[in-house]
C-alpha cells in the first residue's frame, strides 16, 4: 500500500496510506513492543476514532540508517484461558519459534509464502533498497535448507503499473503450474489524488516456481461487479487480494479502494474465477464480518483492508489490518462469505502500539497450527516527521495454535 510518485521535477516522494486511531492501550504502548491484546472488551467498549485514508508525506532525509533493522520485538501472550469449555485460550502464541526472516529491506511487505515442488517460496512487493524507489515489484526469495532465506530477487515488474500485494496459488491440475493475483496501479493514476482509487487486480502464471511471471491481465478493474448496497461500490476497482482454491473455483478476496464521492471507505469483496484464472463465475459478493458485543454477535463495521484468508481444519480464517496499519485482526468462516470472531478469542490477533504490523499472510501447517507473517515498520520517535511509520523494513513469522471445536 505504499506508492512513490514522481512530480514534474522528477522528484520522487514516498507515500504512505495511514489509518490513525486515537485508542488509549496504543498511546501507551513502548516502543518496539509488539503483543496480544488480553481482553476482547477493550476493543468493544473503546471508541475507534479514525480519521479518513490520507496520503503522508515522508521525505528522505528523514530516513536514519539506524532505523533499517527491526528493534528486539519482546512478544507477551497472557491469555486467561477465557473458552470455559476447555479450560484455556483457542488461540496461542509459541513464542520461541516467532522470528524475523528478513531484515535490513528499505520497504519490503505483503509477503505470501508456499511450497514448490518441495521447496518454501515467498512473494512480497514494495521496494527493495532505497535506489528500487519507483514503480512497486514484486520480489522472490526462497528458504534454505537451514531454514534461513535468499536475499529477495525482482520476479516481476509491469510496465505502466505499480505492482504490489501478491498472493500465489498451485493450480490443482498442473503441478508446474502456479497463478499470482496483484495489486496493479495505472502509473497515470500514481498521483497523490488519484492512488487510492484506481488499483485493480492483475493476473500472472509461472512455470518457473515464481522467479518469473508472464502477465495475463487486469481480471478485476475499476467495475469489480458488485451490484450491492445500491451499487456505491460497483466502481471501486479492487486492491490487496488474497486467492485460494476452493474445488474447481478460485475464490479472491480484496478490500475496494476509496470511494470518489467522499461516501463510505472500503468494503471487502469476493469474487470467484474458474481454474483458468480469469472466467468469473456469478456475482462478485460483500464479506459479512461479526464481532463479539455487548448484546451478542453483531455486525462488525470497522475498517478491514489487506485481507488474507486460508483454509485449516474445514474451516477459513481470515487475518487483516483492522482499523489500523497497527493492528491485525482474525476472524473464522464456514462458508466463506460470512467471518466471525472467533469463540473465547481476542478479535486482535496482533497489536502493534506504534509499530506498523502491515500486510498479514496465514501459512497452514496443520490442523491446529499456521505461520503468522507480516511486514513490520518500527516507530520511528518523535524526532521523523511523523508519529506513525512509513517504512516496512523487515518481514516477521510467528507460530499461532489455534484450538479446534
Amino acid at each position: 500500500m505504499w506508492r512513490s510518485i514522481s512530480d514534474k521535477k522528477g522528484v520522487k516522494y514516498l507515500f504512505c496510506i495511514a489509518f490513525f486511531l486515537t485508542l488509549p492501550f496504543l498511546a501507551r504502548a513502548q516502543y518496539g513492543e509488539i503483543h496480544r491484546v488480553t481482553s476482547a472488551s477493550k476493543i468493544e467498549s473503546t471508541p475507534f476514532f479514525f480519521r479518513p485514508p490520507h496520503i503522508r508525506r515522508h521525505h528522505l532525509h528523514g530516513l536514519r540508517r539506524k532505523h533499517s533493522r527491526s528493534p528486539e520485538i519482546p512478544i507477551s501472550y497472557t491469555g486467561q484461558g477465557r473458552n470455559s469449555n476447555v479450560g484455556r485460550d483457542p488461540i496461542t502464541i509459541e513464542h520461541s519459534k516467532s522470528q524475523v526472516i528478513q531484515s535490513d529491506l528499505f520497504n519490503l511487505y505483503a509477503p505470501d509464502v508456499y511450497t514448490y515442488k518441495g521447496v518454501k517460496c515467498m512473494v512480497s512487493g514494495g521496494w527493495l533498497k532505497s535506489e528500487d524507489q519507483g514503480p512497486d515489484k514484486i520480489y522472490y526469495s526462497e528458504q534454505r535448507p537451514d531454514g534461513t532465506w535468499t536475499y529477495p530477487e525482482v520476479a516481476f515488474e509491469l510496465p505502466g503499473f505499480h505492482v504490489n500485494d501478491p498472493t500465489i496459488i498451485q493450480h490443482p491440475e498442473h503441478d508446474d503450474w502456479l497463478f499470482m493475483y496483484f495489486t496493479a496501479l495505472p502509473d497515470e493514476y500514481a498521483t497523490e489524488k488519484e492512488m487510492t482509487l484506481h488499483n485493480w487486480v492483475g493476473f500472472a502464471s509461472s512455470t518457473t516456481g515464481g522467479k518469473t511471471w508472464d502477465f495475463r491481465g487486469i481480471v478485476i478493474g475499476q467495475d469489480n461487479g458488485f451490484n450491492g448496497s445500491g451499487g456505491a461500490f460497483r466502481m471501486t476497482g479492487a486492491w490487496a487480494p488474497s486467492a485460494i482454491v476452493v474445488g474447481n473455483e478460485i475464490w479472491v478476496y480484496y478490500h475496494t479502494n476509496q470511494q470518489s464521492d467522499g461516501g463510505k471507505d472500503y468494503t471487502v469483496l469476493r469474487t470467484r474465477f474458474d481454474l483458468n484464472g480469469w472466467r468469473k463465475i456469478g456475482d462478485t459478493e460483500e464479506v459479512k464480518f461479526f464481532s463479539r458485543q455487548e448484546g451478542g454477535l453483531l455486525a462488525d463495521n470497522h475498517l478491514k483492508i489487506n485481507v488474507d484468508v486460508f483454509e485449516q481444519n474445514g474451516k477459513y480464517y481470515m487475518l487483516a489490518n483492522y482499523d489500523s496499519l497497527t493492528n491485525v485482526a482474525i476472524f473464522e468462516s464456514k462458508d466463506g462469505i460470512t467471518f466471525n470472531q472467533i469463540d473465547g478469542a481476542d478479535l486482535l490477533l496482533v497489536q502493534g502500539g506504534n509499530n506498523m504490523v502491515v500486510t498479514p499472510h496465514g501459512e497452514p501447517v496443520n490442523n491446529e497450527v499456521f505461520n503468522l507473517y507480516f511486514g513490520f515498520g518500527p516507530y520511528l520517535g518523535n524526532d521523523a516527521d511523523s508519529e506513525m511509520p512509513g517504512f516496512s523494513h523487515s518481514i516477521h513469522k510467528w507460530e499461532i495454535h489455534i484450538l479446534n471445536k
